[in-house]
């Protein structure tokens, strides 16, 4: 409930009518609550399967959010604009935010 009031802060602090947008962002929360519970329910099922369950879960976000990207810019976007940042910096600030704050977080 706190999370979701949090997110309707957020959302709706604006002064314009909420969009659709608003709506994913007040759904966010109780999407990623009802994921984390199932989770749970299946690695009490399963308590040695954290890893390949990890695996799946970053694969599928990894899926949907290239084809979401995909379907809104027309198309797979174009890569080749990011070339600039091949600085090592964002190399390794791209390797926490994939490897230990989405994979690590989902191991524990």
């Amino acid at each position: 409930a706190l999370a979701v009031l949090g997110a309707a802060v957020l959302e709706l602090g604006g002064s314009s009518a909420p969009g659709v947008g608003d709506w994913f962002g007040l759904l966010q929360p109780v999407m990623f609550g009802l994921f984390f519970w199932k989770t749970e329910q299946a690695m009490q099922e399963f308590p040695d399967q954290a890893l390949p369950f990890t695996t799946v879960q970053v694969f599928v976000c990894a899926l949907l959010g290239a084809a979401w990207s995909a379907l809104d810019a027309g198309g797979m976007p174009d890569l080749s604009a990011l070339s600039h940042m091949s600085d090592v910096g964002f190399d390794l600030a791209l390797l926490w935010l994939g490897l230990v704050s989405t994979a690590g977080g989902l191991v524990l």
